[in-house]
């Protein structure tokens, strides 16, 4: 956990950090960047789910697969928007 809390006092020092705060366009465009990417990694996976259960058949599997490689593509943003940017 120590650790988790070095990287915390570290990332606080940093410019990205500052200007993340002191800018007010920033965060709202980060907010809005995790929850189009959160909306297409939950909306892949709803697709993928109803089409293992039968009930999306007519869904071509092509269009879906690169729904999904567009999902993992927005995974990394994801990823460093939640720990780094919070």
């Amino acid at each position: 956990m120590s650790a988790i809390l070095e990287f915390s006092k570290w990332l606080k020092t940093t410019s990205l950090s500052e200007f993340v705060i002191h800018s007010s366009w920033v965060w709202p465009a980060a907010e809005t960047l995790h929850f189009i990417g959160l909306a297409m990694l939950i909306g892949v996976i709803a697709l993928m789910d109803l089409r293992m259960l039968g009930m999306a058949k007519r869904l071509p599997f092509a269009p879906a697969a690169r729904m999904t490689a567009a999902a993992d593509a927005a995974m990394p943003t994801q990823t460093v928007e939640t720990s780094g940017l919070m």
